[in-house]
């Protein structure tokens, strides 16, 4: 078995005292969902792998928390407002860095973390990008070396370096850009590096909203309809999504009043949790005239509210969006509530599940059905009219991104016989060549469900696919040979029996492949229903798995379960994966040291062979070298060649760990 090509998590170093340009991630892969990205700072005291976060106390020592926290979300918006990217700030409820949880879409915490721990003095800081195999929550993590004391001068520059790892980009050989692998003090991006981020996620155009002629006047504002014809009765929020796509872009919307009340009316613009967005709001009466305003300038973006104590049913109101700063922090996504407060039914909460989610793409009545019964509410419900090739719902590439590279919906399975067909186009390449199709589907929030995809080809011929994820509500797979220009059928049913819900689907075309390596596979017969292996660790990793089992005979059930056993024979990971199952699991975070890992069969009948494979990768050094922490202390090394392990056996391997099949030992 070869074992797979491993390096350190992206980092800033002093001076360049060491390669850090090949790490075990795909860079070049956008973030399945990137306009509804989240970002939190890890309060003091969270687990990393052993040790503590001491973010705001490093940082916290002589500024204010807004002030740091500006600098870095600055970093982050820095990049996220050239492309199709927002990043909400959320709340972190403190869970250990590496829970078992979804790389994108968690509720304790962000998908980017930030947080700081002692490193070795020549790393500044140190990030683990986003990868659709690895990495689980760790993936977008960022870590500071808490032992550097860092100032209001380079805490921007060196959080821009990191970002732009985050979000897939690698170092850069341009001493201009803020991606050099040595601190630049590059305070601006360059127009390359503008160019490689927007090939991963496109460029950023006007919301849907806008139409054709834009929204920025009182003549071509957007109408907010409150029809009674509709279903609309008041007792729900009208919402509108949109998006200020440049520091001078303005969004007018205009509301004729609901028929016959009086009463108050309140306008609410929310940027918090969608991006960074400062918000602005201003709205006025037909006449022009300001009925009321309200702004803010958070860094952290923020809800301002206008009330309206009396209105009129037979006036219109115009309603003005924009940013209230014309630096990074005026663009970004929103979201635009108007509440009729006498008639009102939703609570607070109710309405911020609604804000939050990802539910830009969803029609207004979804919308109702989703305030007024959300755990009944399906998206997009086709009523079984899509369920073969020949009916498929044949998707819109998303605007923005380079044509028929990215795809995204919202879509249910509304009972147990529900199954959803999709049509899509590959991209159009030079030469022909041949492109990588990443698909992965979300368990949404609000009555989720997470579905398993199939892909088929024009011919309905099954596509050959390797499933990268599938648990904790994500479902990923890859097709690492997609034709260009062609046809393809994407099928999503329940991954498990019976399950009915809402999912989230995107489809991204790109260049680069998914790097995995099967770490072992065999067969459970009726002779042996255990294999073993010793597992040596010899430098601290990250390690993400993948396990698959071999379908049986139709009526015949059972399973594959495979567990790490440290040395004193505790249980440190188990994984049990169904016949004709692939299933995976939270990252795994090892120490070096020597392990057990074994595979036995479950509820298979003794008469039945079932074959398992362990795909995965593994990341080096995830979090950055820490010092004073003897069990991180590498193990196996050669005492005469740098970079040489020596594993029991006298095996030697420039890889730092090692899977050797071994007689199963005694378990009980």
């Amino acid at each position: 078995m070869k074992p797979s090509r491993t390096g350190r998590a992206l980092g800033l170093a002093l001076e360049q005292l060491e390669d850090r340009c090949t790490p075990a991630v795909s860079l070049g892969i956008p973030w399945a969902d990137p306009v509804h990205l989240t970002l939190s700072f890890a309060p003091d005291a969270t687990a990393i792998a052993g040790h503590q976060s001491s973010l705001f106390a490093t940082l916290g020592a002589n500024r204010a928390a807004a002030d740091w926290q500006s600098d870095i979300l600055r970093a982050f918006q820095t990049w996220a407002a050239q492309a199709n990217i927002d990043i909400g700030v959320v709340a972190d409820d403190g869970e250990a860095f590496g829970v078992a949880g979804r790389a994108q879409g968690e509720s304790r915490f962000g998908d980017i973390r930030v947080a700081a721990q002692p490193m070795s003095p020549d790393v500044l800081a140190t990030s683990v990008p986003y990868d659709p195999f690895a990495s689980g929550t760790w993936a977008g993590d960022v870590f500071l070396n808490s032992d550097h004391k860092f100032t209001s001068a380079d805490l921007f520059p060196i959080l821009l370096h990191e970002a732009a790892h985050v979000l897939g980009l690698d170092h850069s050989t341009d001493p201009a850009s803020p991606r050099f692998p040595s601190l630049n003090m590059r305070a601006a991006l360059t127009g390359r590096d503008v160019t490689d981020l927007q090939a991963i996620y496109g460029t950023r155009l006007p919301d849907a909203a806008e139409g054709s002629n834009g929204n920025d006047t009182f003549k071509n504002a957007t109408r907010l309809k409150a029809e009674p014809a509709d279903g609309f009765t008041g007792d729900t929020p009208l919402v509108q999504f949109g998006d200020i796509t440049t520091t001078r872009d303005t969004d007018v919307f205009a509301l004729r009043e609901f028929p016959a009340y009086t009463g108050p009316m309140t306008f609410r613009l929310q940027t918090a949790g969608l991006s960074v967005l400062a918000p602005k709001l201003t709205v006025y009466d037909a006449a022009g005239r300001v009925l009321g305003q309200a702004l803010s300038t958070n860094a952290a973006g923020d809800a301002v509210t206008v009330t309206l104590p009396r209105t009129d049913p037979l006036a219109t109101y115009f309603v003005r969006v924009e940013g209230a700063t014309r630096d990074v922090f005026g663009v970004g996504r929103y979201a635009l509530a108007v509440t009729f407060d006498n008639l009102n039914k939703v609570s607070a909460a109710g309405l911020q599940t609604v804000l939050r989610g990802p539910y830009d793409n969803l029609k207004p009545d979804e919308l109702l059905k989703l305030f007024r019964n959300p755990g009944k509410t399906f998206f997009n419900d086709d009523q079984h009219t899509n369920e073969t090739t020949a009916t498929a719902t044949a998707l819109r590439a998303t605007p923005g991104f380079v044509a028929n590279t990215h795809y995204e919906t919202a879509g249910s399975l509304s009972d147990a016989a529900d199954v959803d067909v999709y049509q899509i186009k590959s991209a159009q390449t030079q030469g022909g060549q041949a492109t990588v199709m990443t698909v992965t589907a979300l368990a949404d929030a609000v009555n989720g469900v997470l579905p398993v995809v199939t892909v088929f080809d024009a011919r309905l011929n099954p596509v050959a696919a390797e499933i990268l994820v599938n648990g904790n509500g994500t479902f990923t797979l890859q097709v690492p040979n997609a034709v260009a220009n062609a046809t393809y059928y994407l099928r999503a049913r329940a991954g498990v029996a019976g399950a009915t819900g809402n999912y989230h689907l995107t489809v991204g075309f790109g260049q680069r492949a998914e790097d995995f390596v099967t770490f072992a596979s065999g067969s459970l017969a009726q002779t042996s229903r255990q294999d073993s292996y010793n597992f040596y660790v010899a430098q601290t990793q990250l390690f993400d798995f993948a396990l698959s089992a071999s379908a049986l005979p139709a009526g015949v059930t059972g399973g594959v379960r495979m567990t790490i056993w440290d040395a004193q024979g505790n249980a440190r990971y188990t994984l049990t994966a169904l016949a004709g199952q692939t299933v995976s699991d939270r990252s795994l975070f090892l120490p070096p040291g020597a392990y057990t890992v074994t595979y036995s069969a479950v509820g298979t009948p003794p008469t039945a062979s079932l074959g398992y494979t362990l795909r995965g990768k593994a990341l080096s050094d995830p979090i950055g070298p820490v010092r004073g922490d003897t069990t991180l202390t590498g193990q196996y090394q050669s005492a005469t060649s740098p970079g040489v392990f020596v594993y029991p056996g006298n095996t030697t391997s420039t890889t730092p760990y090692l899977w050797v099949f071994s007689p199963p030992p005694p378990r009980h």
